[in-house]
């Protein structure tokens, strides 16, 4: 009888493993949506905020400058405090980026943005590295599930976020909502930090060589700085450019997906 509840029953690592990767599914899920949620919005912020369209085009731009400017630094932070507890971190300011752009003023705005572009910094350098630490021997598949979890609710940002503004909610109260995957991925990772006091090391090995002299950093830095410009770009003004050639501003938001 032992052994066929043993059979049926998870066991306590086995219950430790399927946190740890709601956990990291949860985190991807807030690495993308607070941005893409804003191209299909970008006409009601505009508009209630008066702003031009440069102004508008730097609410994107913020991130990409955090990227740059955060990325190389994740990492020794890293080793000092904890990955998990830097990640941990940087969600809070993903969501505090979230509460702070909720209040209809253009500083706020940016400020919240700042935050939220640094948070989603963070998380992207370091969440690779507890795949690669925790799933040594599915690292192509735990990615892979990372991957699709960012980019799905990434796009249903993009496309519901514009029908919830229109329902009553306004643009504010449509960037507002995913606050709440953000706070269900501090829950869970609450619970994952619980259970790892004691970790303290980067989860990231340290370059034994500069990686300012080697070309192979560079070429990397140079094509990912290329295809983020380029998402980012589409993802701002994609769903404005369909809606002036007669899209509905919902339509050209699903089209963003």
């Amino acid at each position: 009888m032992n052994t066929e509840r043993s059979l049926h029953q998870p066991t306590p690592y086995q219950s430790e493993r399927f946190v740890l990767l709601l956990g990291i599914l949860l985190i991807a899920s807030t690495l993308r949506t607070p941005m893409t949620s804003v191209g299909p919005l970008l006409p009601f912020i505009q508009e209630g905020l008066e702003l031009s369209n440069a102004v508008a085009g730097s609410i994107t731009t913020i991130p990409l400058l955090a990227f740059a400017l955060l990325s190389p630094f994740a990492p020794r932070i890293a080793e000092r405090v904890g990955t998990e507890r830097l990640v941990f971190a940087a969600l809070i300011f993903i969501a505090i980026g979230i509460g702070v752009r909720y209040f209809m003023y253009v500083p706020a705005l940016f400020i919240g943005t700042v935050f939220i572009g640094a948070g989603i910094a963070v998380g992207n350098v370091l969440l690779p590295g507890i795949v690669k630490k925790n799933f040594p021997l599915h690292i192509g598949l735990v990615t892979g599930l990372y991957g699709i979890s960012m980019n799905i609710v990434a796009a249903i940002g993009s496309g519901v976020s514009e029908p919830i503004a229109r329902a009553g909610l306004n643009w504010n109260g449509s960037l507002a909502i995913w606050g709440s995957v953000v706070f269900f991925a501090l829950v869970v990772w609450g619970v994952q930090l619980s259970k790892n006091k004691g970790e303290n090391r980067s989860v990231l090995p340290s370059a034994q060589t500069s990686l300012w002299r080697s070309r192979l950093a560079w070429s990397v830095t140079i094509f990912m700085g290329i295809q983020s410009l380029h998402y980012y770009t589409m993802m701002t003004w994609l769903p404005q450019l369909l809606a002036t050639h007669g899209y509905t501003p919902t339509s050209a938001g699903g089209c963003l997906r």
